[in-house]
């Protein structure tokens, strides 16, 4: 395919606008098709930040379709996939006049395995009894689905329990052995993803595999020529995650019950007197731990001799199970030897993780744990992610662009570059956005106001909160950066407030935005989730207040490691990291207010360490080019002039 001249696309005003009405001549958005062009064809990596309103799926996707090389395009939400593939290729079709082979993947999760629906199917149990009358529909589904996707049950519920008995499992796959090996729906994709031009993923999905690549002979994506990282600020905490291992009692108790169930009722086996002793040891192991804390640190010299003896007596266990399941294997079962190493893996890996937790003197990984609903979560993951990517992706892939609309601290792309092990020789671009700030936002920042972390600090907020929602006749997001002073505002102001108010954790988030744009004049009381990804344009959001400045818990287990590596190596763990995240988190949270040219509104925080701190003059240069008015009655007259 010939390839296009980017100005000539983006020029031909009139044939654009027989597709989108409503467009215009973007010069940041022509700006970033070029560069991408650039990387696309000479190699290299590029980090982009665009700001909301360029349109840069658009300024993406056009020179890496007309490329001619195979591209995956990484997100960090189903969402944005989806907006992708449905919205955008198809409007680049129409306005290039060809179709392109492009591809959506998910998680394996997401997909049916038609070999665990019959197993299901033989005997088939719930968690919920309100879930057995959805159990004839869904079996009506699975006889008519081309796809398997998990998203075509639109009208199930979204946490429908008995999904996770019969969706696609990497660790429970027979592969080639499998009885439905040639019908299989990941078979099938993985067959069309080989013939793609264009592969939209998630940023899960791609460091899984990449990681699958690193550690074995295997790989869910076909390979491809370049990456574009759309959502890019997210790579890092994704990243991290399929980088190192995860222990938790859930994995042990499926593990148990996956082989009994195989192996049916035969008690008098000495395989299940070995899992029930392995049952027994994972109980006491995983009990172990803190199940009250959030998130804690371990320390594993530290632990009592007891707990790694009972470690060590689960390897031993394990291993025992997988010479027990060779020594029984059952011929007249079907499918006996590709079950029986299927069921080895997953041992083995069991194996490889709990044996590196016991062995954990690795400086370079951090060994934590998590509270979940089914129990305690260990991690071994890596402090830094950078030298892994640095050594492995980016060595090996020929281009890669990086693009969100915030990347950058301060105008300066080294902190990001620096995380994600990104190359010295990157190229960077910042592109403005497009929106009226100066005249349709105002930002307001209390010069005066107590410190956070003071009582008169905690005294007063909840005061100032109110006059903003007043002043702004509701129409307000309030982010918080913790759970316990959302909790506390939201009950403080809850009865003296007119209008609808509602509380993250009261409804599932969809449910609630729904009822925040719908409502007139309400007001969402929101932390973490909230502070990025979500998309309230219009009248229902005209006010962003943030409580302070989104410096993370400085004990957390991950975040802790990391400093405490910085500070090894004679760096400023402060300036050189909780600094610059808190400077992306913040940008990620105003960045609620405009999503649309015609939106208009005040951005808040109620937070004066940004005039009083020497490392506020950071924040302050990262934040849109609005004026800052720092008293209400500024605010006032700004309000006034929309009515």
């Amino acid at each position: 395919m010939s390839l296009p001249s980017i100005n000539d696309f983006f020029e031909k005003r009139e044939t654009l606008r027989k597709v989108l009405p409503s467009y215009e001549i973007r010069e940041s958005q022509i700006q970033m098709a070029k560069a991408i062009r650039r990387v696309v064809m000479k190699g290299g990596v590029l980090f982009v930040e665009a700001a909301t309103g360029i349109g840069k799926t658009l300024a993406y996707l056009l020179p890496i379709l007309t490329s001619g090389k195979r591209v995956v395009v990484s997100t960090a939400t189903k969402t944005l996939q989806e907006q992708i593939a449905k919205k955008d290729i198809p409007l680049l079709e129409k306005l290039l006049g060809v179709t392109f082979d492009v591809l959506v993947l998910k998680g394996r999760q997401n997909y049916l395995c038609k070999r665990r629906l019959s197993r299901f199917m033989r005997q088939p149990l719930f968690s919920f009894a309100e879930e057995t009358k959805l159990y004839e529909p869904f079996l009506e589904w699975t006889r008519h689905t081309r796809r398997g996707d998990r998203e075509e049950l639109k009208d199930f519920p979204e946490n429908l329990a008995f999904w996770e008995e019969v969706n696609s499992r990497s660790d429970l796959c027979l592969g080639s052995k499998c009885p439905f090996f040639r019908e299989c729906f990941v078979t099938k994709l993985k067959r069309e993803a080989g013939r793609a031009d264009l592969l939209i993923v998630n940023h899960h999905l791609f460091f899984s595999d990449l990681a699958l690549r690193l550690r074995a002979p295997a790989e869910v994506l076909p390979p491809y020529d370049g990456v574009v990282f759309d959502e890019a600020h997210r790579v890092e905490g994704v990243a991290t995650l399929y980088f190192g291992w995860q222990l938790s009692g859930g994995q042990f108790e499926e593990l148990i019950r996956d082989i009994k169930q195989w192996k049916g009722n035969s008690n008098s086996d000495k395989l299940f007197e070995v899992l029930d002793e392995l049952q027994r040891r994972s109980h006491r192991f995983f009990a172990s731990f803190p199940s009250e804390e959030e998130r804690f640190r371990v320390v594993v010299s530290g632990l009592p001799s007891r707990v790694k003896e009972e470690g060590r007596m689960i390897l031993e266990n394990l291993t025992q199970v997988e010479q027990n399941l060779r020594r029984g294997e059952r011929r007249d079962l079907p499918d006996a030897q590709a079950e029986i190493e299927m069921f080895t893996r997953r041992i083995r890996a069991f194996k490889e993780g709990l044996q590196t937790f016991l062995d954990s003197t690795n400086p370079s990984y951090v060994v934590w744990g998590e509270r979940k609903k089914r129990g305690i979560l260990l991690h071994i993951s890596p402090i830094e992610i950078g030298p892994i990517l640095g050594e492995t992706f980016f060595n090996e892939t020929p281009f890669a662009v990086f693009t969100s609309a915030t990347l950058s601290v301060g105008g300066d792309f080294r902190f990001i570059r620096e995380r994600v092990g990104a190359p010295a020789s990157s190229s960077t671009l910042i592109l403005s956005s497009p929106f009226d700030y100066e005249n349709r936002v105002r930002i307001f920042i209390p010069k005066t106001f107590p410190l956070p972390g003071t009582k008169e600090y905690e005294d007063r907020l909840p005061g100032l909160m109110k006059n903003l929602i007043a002043l702004n006749r509701g129409r307000a997001l309030l982010l918080f950066t913790s759970y316990r002073q959302m909790n506390r505002v939201y009950g403080l102001l809850h009865r003296q407030l007119s209008y609808p108010l509602f509380l993250q954790g009261e409804l599932p988030k969809t449910e609630l935005l729904k009822k925040f744009r719908e409502e007139a004049s309400s007001v969402l009381f929101a932390t973490a989730s909230f502070w990025e990804g979500i998309d309230v344009p219009g009248d229902a959001l005209t006010a962003v207040v943030i409580d302070k400045l989104p410096f993370f818990v400085p004990d957390d287990p991950l975040e802790s490691a990391r400093m405490e590596e910085m500070k090894r190596k004679g760096k400023n763990p402060f300036f050189q990291y909780q600094v610059p995240t808190a400077v992306i988190a913040l940008k990620q949270g105003i960045g609620r207010l405009m999503r649309h040219k015609n939106d208009r509104g005040i951005l808040a925080i109620c937070d004066s360490r940004i005039y009083r701190r020497s490392y506020g003059k950071l924040f302050l240069k990262s934040l849109p080019p609005a004026k800052v008015v720092h008293s209400l009655r500024d605010l006032e007259a700004f309000v006034e002039e929309a009515v």
